[in-house]
């Protein structure tokens, strides 16, 4: 049992790890990096914006800037 809780920590590491090369570009960041990738680009807003949205808006906002 313990070795099995071992895994999934371990597997739930490298997911995170694997998805972090990916947190600098909007079209393949993960939907939960998604604020934090607005904020570091500079993009504030107030209400909740659904992933795909959002999404499409970092991509518009990091061309024009």
């Amino acid at each position: 049992m313990f070795c099995a809780l071992l895994d999934l920590a371990f597997n739930s590491c490298k997911h995170q790890i694997e998805s972090m090369k990916y947190i600098n570009v909007p079209e393949l960041c993960p939907d939960n990096y998604l604020q934090y990738l607005s904020h570091k680009l500079g993009f504030e807003y107030d209400s909740n914006i659904y992933s795909d949205k959002l999404r499409k808006i970092l991509i518009c906002f990091k061309r024009l800037v």
